[in-house]
């Protein structure tokens, strides 16, 4: 059976080129974990979570 690699990194939450860019590294809970905190509304800044 042949795996299917993602495309990393996995960018979540802003696409603006001015957000600051917060790494999310670990194991592969890293991209959910990226996905969840990018649903905070409370951040009070623009956040663009990268999954490594």
């Amino acid at each position: 059976m042949e795996q299917i690699t993602p495309h990393y990194p996995v960018v979540y939450g802003s696409q603006n080129k001015q957000a600051r860019t917060v790494l999310v590294y670990g194991n592969c809970q890293a991209p959910s974990a990226a996905q969840s905190l990018a649903t905070l509304d409370d951040l009070h800044e623009d956040f663009a979570l990268c999954a490594l």
